[in-house]
């Protein structure tokens, strides 16, 4: 059964800094929402409460786009 839930979603869900880097790294879409279509990965990262998940996260959300 799928739950629709990415890998870069369940890295930020266990507080795996080194994997979310390394998915970003290898193309993984910071754009998704969660099953709902409510939540982003910036919201995830929140509610860790992890400041370097937090910081790191939202430095994707933020990067100009040409």
């Amino acid at each position: 059964k799928s739950t629709n839930t990415t890998a870069l979603q369940v890295a930020i869900f266990r507080d795996n800094l080194l994997k979310i880097q390394l998915l970003v790294k290898y193309g993984a879409d910071i754009k998704t929402l969660n099953k709902a279509g409510d939540e982003t990965i910036q919201q995830f990262a929140i509610s860790t409460n992890r400041r370097d998940l937090i910081s790191y996260v939202t430095s994707l959300i933020n990067v100009p786009r040409n």
